[in-house]
């Protein structure tokens, strides 16, 4: 439940700042160097400017958190790998258990695709929203939901796009990257629990239930001398 709570805030974190970002881009493109100008007579003053601020503070703390996140496993990992070393010595060109297990770059792939697939409707519906907002706060009439579709605003769905893809790909990978982690601690763990198994078993796998504490523990008498016939 923690962990689905922290997608979805996270998923309208990445909704906020790909917003802001569409936002300028989509003004920089059409108006060039005096976009600034140009946002203030489209109505964004403090209260935009306040938005942003909170978009970029939001974005940095996510984005610190899940670093710290990311540092913290990565310590996990290297106590753990210091406590169970690999057993044994790994032939050349051979793939560590831990290596093995992560997830491969096709989960990354996945991951990119199915976060930009959410991103992008959000940022989509949410620019919408904003721009037709501020046209009746400024008295205008409100375009409707084919705003982004206006010469007003060129390349504006391409850019939201754009923008969408760069944002669901940060996520993606700080993601994955928790995965590789989570993976690796994982695989040490379980390779720590097999070297813990009696040496008895690993050493006598064939001998019998019965005489494994024998055989094991070598107090095995010797068998009784042959009868010799008379």
């Amino acid at each position: 439940m923690l962990r689905s709570l922290a997608s979805r805030i996270g998923i309208v974190g990445l909704v906020g700042v790909g917003v802001v970002l569409a936002h300028q881009v989509v003004y920089l493109v059409r108006y060039g160097s005096i976009y600034g100008e140009a946002l203030v007579h489209a109505g964004h003053g403090q209260a935009w400017s306040s938005a942003v601020a909170v978009a970029v503070v939001a974005g940095t703390v996510l984005l610190a958190v899940a670093l710290a996140r990311l540092h913290r496993l990565g310590v996990i990992l290297a106590g753990l790998a210091a406590i169970h070393p690999p057993a044994g010595r790994q032939g050349y060109g051979s793939t560590p258990p831990a290596v093995a297990a992560a997830p491969d770059a096709g989960a990354l792939l996945r991951g990119w695709l199915r976060s930009a697939a959410i991103v992008a409707p959000g940022i989509l519906v949410a620019l919408t929203v904003q721009e037709n907002v501020e046209h009746l706060a400024i008295g205008l009439a409100a375009p409707g939901p084919g705003i982004l579709l206006e010469p007003d605003y060129p390349f504006a769905v391409p850019i939201v796009l754009a923008v969408s893809a760069a944002v669901s790909l940060v996520a993606a990978l700080l993601s994955w990257r928790r995965d590789v982690l989570v993976a690796r601690i994982e695989a040490v763990r379980r390779s720590g629990l097999r070297a813990r198994r009696p040496a008895a078993q690993l050493a006598i796998p064939w001998v019998e239930r019965r005489h494994a504490a024998i055989v094991g523990h070598h107090i095995a008498g010797r068998a009784p001398p042959l009868r010799i016939a008379a």
